[in-house]
């Protein structure tokens, strides 16, 4: 049985991520700061398939969290075949907020996601078979206003993405970064556009499901994903 780590895995993108890699026959290790919100997943999955699931409660800045998670999947479900990296903070702002913000945004926007493939890119390239994705952002190939700071930490994500891109592929893994415009979760819930002109979770299930279905010489760097309104 293939498996999968998926991160922010509560709610939203990682939730609906989840449930089709569940579909598609993932045992899955679901990382999250709520136990709450994690048994509820586990749960809704358990009930309508046959997959193992296991849950890590905790925060993907910290390095602890990702060590604890790949070594359950490991241990408990098998080799590590899929990494979503999909947890994340939005905040707006970007010269004027306070260092401890910004910091804060780097820790879970980009150490978080260098957290995960810290961990299991060695493992993947022992075995020359693994899969990278990393959620990101319109905000990683385009600056908006007034929201300077996360577009930062989603610009470097996009340079992460983009070296492990070209490191990993010739070695038979494949990496690709998701890039989502507003999508109707929580954290776009101040956005400008009603939530039935923005992208619902569930597109990016299916955009997973899609990169997943492609044969072993098909690489996608990156997929964009835009919503059907443009924000005045």
């Amino acid at each position: 049985m293939a498996v999968a780590l998926v991160t922010g895995a509560g709610r939203g993108i990682g939730k609906a991520i989840a449930e089709v890699l569940a579909m598609q026959g993932f045992d899955l290790a679901l990382v999250a700061r709520s136990e709450a919100e994690l048994q509820g997943v586990k749960e809704h999955i358990q009930r309508s398939s046959s997959v193992q699931v296991a849950i890590v409660v905790g925060d993907v800045g910290e390095q602890e969290t990702l060590q604890r998670a790949v070594q359950l999947a490991e241990r408990d479900l098998g080799p590590l075949e899929v990494l979503v990296n999909n947890a994340g903070k939005y905040q707006t702002g970007s010269a004027e907020l306070s260092h401890q913000e910004f910091d804060e945004l780097v820790r879970v926007n980009l150490r978080g996601a260098f957290n995960g493939v810290h961990e299991v890119v060695p493992l993947m390239k022992k075995r020359r078979k693994g899969y990278i994705m990393n959620v990101s952002s319109m905000c990683g190939i385009q600056g908006f206003a007034g929201i300077g700071a996360y577009c930062a930490t989603k610009h470097a994500l996009q340079g992460l993405n983009e070296s492990l891109y070209r490191e990993l592929v010739p070695l038979g893994l494949r990496v690709t970064a998701l890039l989502p415009s507003w999508v109707a979760t929580q954290m776009s819930a101040s956005a400008p556009i009603a939530d039935g002109a923005k992208i619902q979770p569930s597109d990016l299930g299916k955009a997973v499901q899609f990169l997943l279905s492609l044969s072993p010489g098909a690489c996608v760097k990156e997929l964009v994903i835009d919503c059907s309104a443009t924000p005045v």
